[in-house]
């Protein structure tokens, strides 16, 4: 079916083998950046596996170097009090949300979405519609989002209900299935907008995200150049 009803079929929004108009790769960029994004906070925080220590680190860890009343400091020869530590690439102590008897304390995607996996891939499903000129072929990549929205408005239906999973009302009330909108009507921080922005700020994993959107930026500098549109040229040739 959708190798021969959808994919590469008119109407077409562009000439084939014409290069991809600007305004469809800013948008390409925009949904899968953020798509992508999305994702890549779900996975462990990224860090750089290398470290510069100094002096004053080694004092404030010297605790952890006493054995039975002796101090052991195996670096205590190091010119200069510094050194390079390797550490794990990936730092799997981030905070993450917290229900507590004062409420629920959100932390990283949780601001967003309640369900940052079914949001972060329609959004990447919607940006690759943008890079192809067939309209079928782009509101077929596009029906994840549709998903996303209804499936996730499901799922909390379910877990209201206590069916599948639990959704309390202290959570409910202060998150939200479409992205951002928690933070933008005000449910959070006490419906300080700009409080609620500057903690999401602080918790988003910083090399995750560039490395998300270095992944977008490649990919769609790669794509709509027009060589790669030949095939789709015959395919519509041979359909007239």
């Amino acid at each position: 079916g959708y190798q021969y009803k959808v994919k590469d079929q008119g109407p077409m929004l562009w000439k084939p083998n014409a290069p991809l108009p600007i305004p469809a790769k800013i948008a390409a960029f925009a949904f899968m950046g953020l798509g992508l994004g999305m994702m890549s906070q779900t996975a462990p925080k990224l860090q750089i596996p290398f470290q510069y220590t100094g002096s004053s680190d080694e004092i404030h860890n010297e605790g952890s170097n006493q054995i039975q009343g002796q101090t052991v400091n195996p670096q205590a020869d190091n010119s200069g009090g510094t050194k390079w530590k390797v550490r794990c690439p990936f730092d799997f102590t981030d905070s993450k949300s917290q229900s507590s008897e004062g409420g629920v304390e959100l932390s990283g995607m949780d601001r967003v979405t309640r369900h940052p996996g079914l949001w972060g891939f329609g959004l990447i499903g919607l940006g690759s519609s943008f890079l192809t000129c067939s309209l079928p072929t782009r509101i077929w990549l596009s029906m994840p989002l549709m998903v996303a929205l209804i499936g996730g408005e499901h799922t909390d239906s379910r877990h209201r209900r206590g069916m599948g999973g639990n959704l309390t009302k202290e959570l409910d009330d202060i998150s939200s299935n479409i992205p951002f909108f928690a933070i933008i009507s005000g449910k959070q921080e006490g419906g300080n907008v700009f409080k609620s922005i500057s903690k999401l700020a602080e918790e988003i994993k910083g090399l995750n995200g560039m490395l998300a959107l270095g992944v977008t930026a490649s990919f769609v500098a790669s794509r709509g150049k027009g060589a790669g549109s030949r095939a789709m040229v015959r395919n519509i040739g041979a359909g007239r």
